[in-house]
């Protein structure tokens, strides 16, 4: 058996890789978000394999290839525009300011002419349909000002929530309630059963026990990149949706745990590693999968992540202002009236 061969990049021997590849795939919000057919198994999908087409050229001598990635995730979420971070940083540190920004452009141009200007056509075609008055692609701003809030990045709930989630619930899924996770607060993650915690330590150890072995001081190629994406994308989402940022976790599972297991490749002789991630993988797998267990059979009347791994062909995108159907609203009357669901999923473009 092999492990996924973007986990061989980071250092790990074709042997040993088989682990980070178990614990990727037992993660929460990739094994729960993979059960049914959404946009979000997608989108973590064609994010993976961005981030493998970096990693297989950190230099970046090939730039068209990664383009043509990048497009198939933005049309698949377009906040993964902001996976363009890693092209741009990567360039800037590779080939210096002057080459770097030129390159960076390019590659710009590249991504707007195939991604930015149809999705912005097909936004336009979409408020058309929708019966509004004014067109002219203002529906992804509309979709953010609807999530969105300044007050969220000096919140530190906000952060906290967001922080939590990307690094430890993605991993290990907590044993709430579904309606606990729309809307994700402080309380309704210390509901969490005692074990849950326990496990969520352990993986904490983990991610922490590289960094003080000094193994950030030897990281992968282009690891730098990923980092300041990372670093952007938990900002976005601290920003846009906090309280339901597990519904956006499953994108940041891979490249933030390429940075945590690329802290442990150097310490390959160091056998203590290998045997708490074995552990781990075998234990997130049973927690997961009784939690997954347990929401099938949970009537979800309330919670999106419920409702949707209960029927997922019943999650439509309402109408502006309106329950269902077609609605026509004017965008000259401001301030307008909230829309009927206020926390809508921005994931599913268009």
């Amino acid at each position: 058996m092999r492990g996924l061969p973007v986990v061989s990049k980071i250092g790990f021997p074709e042997k040993r890789a088989l682990l980070p590849t178990t614990f990727y795939g037992a993660a929460a919000g990739v094994w729960i978000f993979a059960s049914f057919p959404e946009t979000y198994s997608c989108t973590s999908l064609f994010t993976n394999l961005f981030i493998l087409a970096f990693l297989a050229d950190t230099k970046l001598k090939r730039l068209r290839g990664l383009v043509v990635t990048h497009v198939l995730v933005c049309f698949a979420a377009p906040q993964q525009v902001l996976l363009g971070v890693i092209p741009l940083f990567q360039l800037l540190r590779v080939e210096g300011f002057r080459v770097g920004i030129r390159r960076a452009a390019r590659y710009g141009l590249m991504l707007g002419v195939l991604f930015v200007l149809p999705y912005l056509i097909l936004c336009t075609v979409q408020e058309k349909k929708m019966g509004m008055s004014i067109a002219g692609a203002t529906l992804p701003y509309d979709e953010l000002e609807e999530v969105g809030a300044f007050g969220n990045l000096a919140n530190p709930e906000s952060w906290l929530i967001t922080t939590s989630t990307f690094l430890l619930f993605s991993q290990v899924a907590i044993a709430v309630p579904p309606q606990a996770f729309e809307p994700l607060t402080i309380e309704s993650i210390l509901s969490a059963p005692f074990y849950n915690w326990l496990l969520v330590l352990a993986v904490l150890i983990y991610a922490v026990g590289g960094i003080a072995r000094g193994g950030h001081k030897h990281l992968f190629d282009g690891s730098l990149a990923i980092f300041v994406f990372c670093i952007i994308y938990l900002v976005f989402f601290v920003y846009c949706n906090p309280t339901e940022a597990f519904l956006y976790c499953g994108p940041m599972v891979l490249p933030l745990w390429l940075l945590i297991h690329g802290t442990h490749s150097p310490l390959q002789p160091r056998r203590w590693s290998l045997r708490w991630l074995g552990a781990l993988c075998v234990l997130i797998t049973l927690n997961n999968g009784v939690f997954a267990v347990d929401l099938r059979n949970h009537d979800s009347g309330h919670g999106r992540v419920g409702q949707a791994l209960d029927s997922p062909s019943r999650r439509t995108w309402p109408a502006r202002g309106t329950s269902s159907g077609p609605a026509a609203r004017d965008r000259t009357d401001r301030p307008r009236s909230p829309p009927a669901n206020p926390r809508q999923s921005v994931e599913t473009a268009p």
